[in-house]
């Protein structure tokens, strides 16, 4: 519970550093994704596995830090709708079930694994908290989910890698569940819930602004 307690802290920052501090918020959010990636790469240095099959950021959470700390210091709509539908979600789920890359140092890598994904979710409530148009229509951030996973394939190909986790479920996650019943199942289930989410989220959201607007 101590990952869900720090990413309450980093969301609470955001949100009042939205209001107060926009630009030195903005500046301590960029720089704690970009430490936490850093880190990760130097604890994969260390033991010699800072390879294309480790290193590249084609996993979720991965791109949508990259994602994330554009968004601090440039505002890209499609970036964003792409951060509160695909992005969030799964460094959440993260948080709560998850899949720390083994190393000799495990506590260093835990650590810099959960500073990544609790500071997601606070860029996200970062520009939430400055009235940013909520998504009202997920087919870009499917688009763009799906270019992801097509790209994590072809590398996972090329490579031998398990970006996405597209080739192997990481074990005592539901993704462990799905794969169970084939490949082929893995796959398309992945694809439909992925759309169900999307959807889902893009409909409470369109809910939210029609009652936002009666009440006005």
């Amino acid at each position: 519970m101590l990952q869900l307690a720090e990413t309450v802290l980093w969301c609470t920052l955001g949100c009042y550093g939205a209001r107060y501090w926009r630009r030195q918020t903005a500046l301590v959010l960029a720089l704690g994704l970009t430490s936490a990636m850093a880190s990760q790469l130097w604890l994969l240095r260390l033991d010699g596995l800072l390879t294309l099959q480790n290193a590249l950021p084609l996993h979720l959470c991965g791109f949508s830090a990259l994602v994330a700390i554009g968004l601090c210091f440039t505002y890209s709509s499609t970036g964003f709708h792409f951060l509160v539908l695909l992005g969030m979600p799964g460094a959440l789920l993260a948080l709560v079930f998850p899949a720390v890359t083994e190393c000799s140092r495990p506590v260093l890598m835990r650590m810099a694994f959960v500073r990544l994904h609790a500071l997601i979710p606070a860029v996200g409530v970062f520009l939430l908290a400055q009235k940013r148009p909520l998504p009202s229509d997920p087919r870009r951030s499917l688009l763009l989910g799906n270019g992801l996973m097509l790209a994590a394939a072809c590398v996972n190909s090329l490579t031998g890698s398990n970006y996405l986790f597209l080739r192997a479920a990481p074990s005592g996650t539901p993704l462990a569940w799905l794969i169970r019943h084939g490949y082929g199942v893995y796959v398309a289930g992945l694809e439909l819930l992925c759309m169900l989410l999307l959807s889902t989220l893009c409909a409470g959201f369109r809910r939210l602004y029609l009652r936002n607007q009666a009440s006005m």
